[in-house]
């Protein structure tokens, strides 16, 4: 049985847009493999309560990463840890870039 949406969301439509989610998780699994961050770095989860943003802290040597996926429908805002230094946005999904300024992140 196939999707009644299949015409609009397919593979092969997927592959010649170069902001489908194909291509953004693409985009994603190549980051961590060619970043040894991501896979032999420490793990430090950011806000565990929280139920709109799920984010950590990777570590390695002296390279940090913050990883932050925003679960809800609306932007957010958090105040970023007291150790944060030069924010650089890497790999978003979306057209507006997060801000970090402020000491904090929007996303």
């Amino acid at each position: 049985m196939l999707n009644p949406d299949y015409p609009q969301i397919n593979v092969e439509k997927a592959r010649k847009e170069p902001d489908s989610v194909l291509h953004f998780y693409r985009r994603l699994v190549a980051m961590r493999k060619g970043n040894p961050i991501m896979c032999y770095g420490s793990y430090r989860l950011l806000w565990p309560d929280d139920l709109e943003i799920f984010a950590y802290i990777k570590e390695l040597d002296r390279e940090k990463w913050l990883i932050a996926a925003n679960f809800s429908k609306t932007f957010c805002r958090r105040t970023l840890p007291p150790e944060a230094g030069t924010y650089q946005e890497l790999l978003a999904n979306t057209d507006k870039p997060s801000d970090f300024s402020e000491n904090e992140i929007k996303l």
